[in-house]
């Protein structure tokens, strides 16, 4: 009942000439999900996180339906789409943030000073420099003062002879195009109704990272299917939850979990690496239990060819890292951008088979912002993106008891930047954000950024 309300509620705004953008996609996300709750479905042992769902989106729904008549109603600037003409409907984060709804209305009027900040954030930008990004070899017997004097430079590095096994990461690309190719249906199956857990399938529209700098922008243009391991060592936390693994790609966990093997190995190494440098002996040894997270993302235009956006929409909008470092496996193509220390964003595009690490806040934090956690962003095609990117990302942390405070080193006769902040603190201050619409409750690492 309610996916035809909703059916009938599309066909007869489009034969008035009104379509949605693609800021949240609403209607897609509401028809998609009503489609397979079922009283069967309702029923079943997985029925109470389907009943949670349709309940959802039932709230979703009538949050949609009146702003959709009240912009029929006002007559608000057309803009060319799909080779017509419609009216722009801007519902941002609708499928997290129901209460977020609202129109767009062009690039016109007042924004306040956080919406002024994130539209100075799409520019200028540099042309790419290989040169600026530095090279950090693992096989040489400099790497851990490489990847040091790397990481104080902009807080990310571009890694070679890094060991992770090709073949691995091979197959888990293969299992993610597979899924990413599935019917949208099929892959909201995968859906995680908690936002904490940060487990399963998000979909295009579903967050807008910049939230979690208490930045608002419209919902950001990319897939992502996330995935933790099957064993954690420190048992099922609200951070760390099980994997809804997608039954129709069955190729898909034992690939996620081979890869997370690697990386788990790889990040022993380098935690290694970072507490002799920075003084913390024990690091590697304090995170083997954090919210650890493999995500596979996916960037594509729509099923012509087009990537349409709104007014400071990005494919992933600006944000730092919550994590000690993140590790990215990116194809070599446009996309990806960094903010340098002049405030102008610069393309990065490591080379096949290379890893990009970044600082994230929870090590900025340690150093003193000695080493930043950079801002990043992935800019959709019309600011130079490829068509098509994919990446692989493990964000890494410390366990979750684990207090990070400024290491006396990095503070010396100067003044700490930041209090105390226990790492599981942090993660649920800044996680929910970009799901929610709500602001961030951790510190922010980037108060003196020139942007």
């Amino acid at each position: 009942m309610v996916r035809a309300a909703v059916a009938r509620q599309r066909g007869d705004l489009e034969e008035r000439g009104v379509g949605i953008e693609s800021g949240g996609d609403a209607f897609a996300d509401l028809e998609l999900a009503t489609a397979s709750v079922t009283v069967d479905r309702l029923l079943t042992a997985g029925g109470g996180r389907h009943l949670e769902q349709f309940v959802v989106h039932l709230k979703q729904l009538a949050h949609v339906l009146p702003v959709l008549e009240v912009e029929v109603a006002s007559g608000v600037e057309r803009r060319p789409h799909g080779g017509r003409q419609q009216r722009s409907i801007h519902a941002p984060n609708v499928v997290g943030n129901p209460q977020a709804c609202e129109l767009s209305l062009g690039s016109g009027g007042d924004r306040d000073e956080r919406q002024v900040r994130a539209h100075r954030r799409r520019g200028p930008t540099r042309p790419y420099d290989h040169s600026v990004i530095p090279l950090v070899d693992l096989a040489s017997a400099t790497a851990a003062a490489d990847l040091a004097s790397g990481l104080a430079t902009l807080g990310f590095v571009e890694l070679e002879n890094h060991g992770l096994e090709a073949d691995t990461m091979a197959e888990l690309r293969a299992a993610a195009d597979d899924f990413f190719a599935l019917p949208t249906a099929e892959k909201h199956r995968s859906v995680h109704p908690e936002p904490l857990a940060n487990r399963g399938f998000r979909a295009r529209g579903s967050e807008a990272l910049a939230y979690s700098l208490g930045e608002e922008t419209p919902p950001d243009l990319f897939e992502s299917f996330n995935a933790g391991t099957d064993t954690p060592a420190g048992g099922w936390t609200d951070l760390v939850q099980p994997t809804p693994w997608p039954d129709a790609v069955p190729t898909y966990r034992p690939a996620a979990q081979a890869a997370l093997a690697e990386f788990g190995r790889l990040g022993r190494r380098l935690d290694t690496m970072l507490g002799e440098v920075l003084g913390l002996p024990e690091l590697a040894a304090r995170s083997v239990n954090g919210p650890d997270m493999l995500a596979c993302i996916d960037y594509r235009p729509g099923p012509d060819g087009s990537e349409s956006v709104v007014d400071g929409q990005l494919r992933m909008g600006a944000h730092s890292d919550y994590t000690t470092y993140t590790l990215l496996l990116a194809d070599p193509v446009p996309g990806l951008q960094i903010v340098s220390s002049d405030g102008a964003w610069i393309d990065v595009i490591p080379a096949a088979g290379n890893l990009l690490m970044n600082v994230g806040d929870l090590l900025a934090i340690w150093t003193n912002d000695a080493w930043p956690s950079t801002l990043h962003r992935v800019v959709p095609m019309a600011l130079g993106a490829a068509e098509r990117r994919r990446s692989v990302a493990w964000f890494h942390y410390p366990d979750p008891d684990v207090v990070v405070t400024p290491l006396p080193a990095f503070v010396g006769d100067g003044a700490s930047r930041y209090g105390a902040t226990r790492v599981d603190d942090h993660v649920r201050g800044k996680l929910g954000a970009p799901k929610t619409g709500e602001a961030p409750t951790s510190a922010s690492t980037i108060a003196d950024r020139p942007v």
